[in-house]
């Protein structure tokens, strides 16, 4: 089985902002798996800690987003993957669905490297995968390779803690609306089982929009999703 795991550029800005980036990367190269990122990724994570001024922090978390860019390879598709790319971005505009240049490559990657996962951390791309795979009868190639943001903090959580990775992400608020909802960031006491429900209920409610796209249980973690 494939080790290669593919991550987009959501899931590298949001664990910036939460300094989570140390722990992603420990957990997902438990098991010899190998982390890659497109490589045009560097610029477009830089230009959006340039422009975000809804941060708390912005220098800090453009900080931690520089060390996790190095630590991890950027890669360049190929003719073929991303000839591919461009018949999945075809299908998705036939059908009215958002799915841009970025996800489409990596989607592309994923087929042609045979890797075990993409995360990432466009729930919209996810669903559209699903419809895109319909139309392009190749579904069998996508099946259980996606995981979406929820899935990696639910992840982490088992690992470091889901009160410890709430205080994270309340630390900014504004980085990602659904994660501040489900951490009960308007309030002071954080309850475990109340921030794993939330967690739970995106993942489900994406889970029926996206067939059998998203991993029962990410490779490297014993969290059940």
């Amino acid at each position: 089985m494939s080790s290669l795991v593919l991550i987009d550029n959501d899931i590298l800005i949001k664990t910036a902002c939460y300094g989570l980036q140390d722990d992603l990367l420990a957990e997902a190269r438990s098991g010899s798996h190998q982390v890659i990122r497109l490589g045009v990724s560097e610029f477009v994570i830089r230009r959006y800690f340039k422009k975000n001024k809804n941060l708390v922090s912005p220098e800090r978390a453009a900080r931690q987003a520089d060390t996790l860019i190095a630590s991890i390879e950027g890669v360049e598709p190929t003719d073929q993957e991303l000839k591919f790319a461009a018949e999945l971005e075809e299908a998705a505009l036939r059908a009215g669905l958002p799915f841009d240049t970025g996800e489409s490559q990596l989607a592309a990657v994923l087929v042609y490297r045979h890797a075990c996962l993409l995360l990432t951390g466009d729930k919209r791309a996810i669903a559209a995968a699903h419809a895109i795979c319909q139309d392009l009868a190749i579904g069998a190639a996508f099946d259980g390779k996606f995981a979406c943001l929820e899935q990696a903090i639910q992840f982490l959580g088992g690992k470091v803690g889901l009160v410890e990775i709430a205080n994270r992400i309340c630390s900014e608020p504004q980085a990602d609306r659904a994660l501040t909802c489900c951490c009960s960031c308007s309030s002071e006491d954080k309850d475990e089982k109340v921030i794993a429900e939330g967690l739970t209920s995106y993942v489900e409610h994406l889970r029926r929009a996206s067939g059998a796209l998203l991993v029962q249980q990410l490779p490297v973690s014993t969290v059940v999703s």
